[in-house]
């Protein structure tokens, strides 16, 4: 879509359309966010793992 027709799209929309896009927007933001932090947690989680394992592994517990 080229910027004029967002822009006509966007004055035809009522309040409550335009209120429930908005809100559609927002939840994506806020599960985008949310997948970014969850990765960034499982990868430290498999860190914290591997390093205790090797810690493990070599202090002969």
């Amino acid at each position: 879509m080229t910027e004029e027709q967002v822009e006509t799209k966007a004055e035809n929309l009522s309040r409550t359309e335009m209120r429930k896009q908005q809100k559609e927007l927002l939840e994506e933001a806020k599960i985008t966010k949310l997948k970014r932090r969850l990765n960034y947690v499982i990868a430290f989680l498999v860190t914290v793992l591997i390093l205790i394992l090797l810690f493990m592994r070599f202090i002969n517990f």
